[in-house]
């Protein structure tokens, strides 16, 4: 489970463009609500969801910068997930987690797919 931040730590995380929406789709619920609040504490936009199927109406329905979805969920695979989502949103960025990552990594993560994707698009 993730460390929770609390005070002058989140300071340390910076800040991002508003805007930026994230949706976290992970069927753990403590570490999708951690993988939330610190990207939250980032200043993204976040919106979650605890399985593939759950991932896919919000993507239809809310606007979404970048997907982050756990490799092994209930319904739909994160990699089944990202198949979908690639066909009708081919330049939805989405990343596929095979692993807890710990606060920092997530934050690079993001961040180097964002900008990446930024770049190319």
């Amino acid at each position: 489970m993730m460390k929770s931040l609390i005070g002058p730590q989140a300071a340390a995380y910076g800040r991002r463009p508003a805007g930026e929406n994230i949706l976290v789709v992970e069927p753990d619920e403590d570490l999708r609500e951690d993988m939330r609040l610190h990207l939250k504490l980032a200043g993204y936009q976040v919106a979650t969801a605890e399985d593939g199927v759950v991932a896919g109406h919000h993507v239809l329905h809310h606007p979404t910068d970048l997907v982050l979805a756990r490799d092994r969920m209930p319904y739909l695979s994160g990699e089944e997930l990202a198949a979908a989502l690639r066909d009708e949103y081919p330049k939805l960025p989405v990343i596929v987690l095979t692993r807890t990552l710990l606060p920092d990594e997530l934050l690079e993560t993001v961040a180097r797919e964002l900008e990446l994707f930024g770049q190319l698009h």
